[in-house]
C-alpha cells in the first residue's frame, strides 16, 4: 500500500466542507496529461465517493465525509482501509505565497446540458482555465500530499467551495501556454444512491495510514 497513488492533475483538498450537498448522483471524468484515465465521482449529502484505477489492479475508492472531516481510502483486492482526518493535514513550513488572480471573462459555453461560465487562474509558472457551473453541489478532490498544495489550490478552493461552483472542465498550461493537463467531466447521472455505497464493507482490516512522501 505504500505503493499507492492517485494519480488525478491538479489535485485539490478543499478543506471548507461545510456546504450543503444539492446533487445526487454520480459524475465519471476522464483525466489526460501524461496519460488518460477516468474516475467516478458519486456524491450524495454529506458524503463523497471516488473510484479509480491508477493501474490495472490497483482500484482504489475514496470516501470523503464532510460532516467528520474524515477521508477513507478502500482497497477492495485486499480487503483493507485507511482512514485520515483531514484537519491533521497541514502545510509544509517555509512555503512561498505568490500572486495568484482570477478572472471572470463572462464567456459562457453549455456542457452536458449544463450552463457553464469560464474562469482564468494566472500563476507565475502555471495557469488554468476553468469551465464552472452551479447545481452540481461542491467539489472535492483529495491530495493525500500536503507538500503538494499551492496559493492557486488555494484560490480555487475558495471559488470552486464559498461561490458554489463545480468544474466540468479544467485545464492547466505552463508558464509558455502549452497544454498540461485536462480533467473534464463526460457523463452525469442524476439518481439515487444506496447508502451502503459510502461505507467500508464489514469484514475489511483498518491499516495505519502511511506518512506523505518526503520532499
Amino acid at each position: 500500500m505504500s505503493r499507492l497513488k492517485i494519480l488525478l492533475p491538479f489535485p485539490l483538498l478543499l478543506c471548507s466542507l461545510a456546504l450543503s450537498q444539492s446533487f445526487e448522483g454520480v459524475m465519471t471524468f476522464r483525466v489526460s496529461g501524461n496519460s488518460t484515465q477516468q474516475f467516478t465521482y458519486a456524491t450524495k449529502g454529506d458524503k463523497v465517493r471516488m473510484d479509480v484505477a491508477p493501474s490495472p489492479g490497483a482500484a482504489v475508492a475514496m470516501i470523503v465525509d464532510t460532516r467528520t472531516r474524515t477521508v477513507t481510502m478502500i482497497r477492495d483486492q485486499a480487503k483493507m482501509y485507511f482512514e485520515l482526518n483531514i484537519d491533521q493535514m497541514t502545510l509544509p513550513p517555509g512555503m512561498k505565497e505568490k500572486e495568484v488572480s482570477i478572472t471572470k471573462t463572462g464567456k459562457k459555453e453549455t456542457i452536458l446540458g449544463y450552463e457553464c461560465e469560464q474562469m482564468l487562474i494566472r500563476q507565475e509558472e502555471r495557469n488554468a482555465e476553468l469551465w464552472v457551473t452551479k447545481g452540481l453541489g461542491r467539489f472535492v478532490q483529495v491530495n493525500l500530499n500536503p507538500r503538494a498544495q499551492s496559493p492557486m489550490l488555494k484560490k480555487l478552493e475558495e471559488e470552486l467551495v464559498n461561490q458554489g461552483y463545480f468544474p466540468l472542465r479544467l485545464i492547466t498550461t505552463g508558464a509558455e501556454g502549452t497544454e498540461e493537463s485536462r480533467m473534464e467531466v463526460t457523463k452525469i447521472e442524476k439518481k439515487s444512491l444506496n447508502d451502503e455505497m459510502f461505507v467500508v464493507p464489514a469484514g475489511y482490516q483498518k491499516m495505519q495510514m502511511p506518512p506523505p512522501p518526503k520532499q
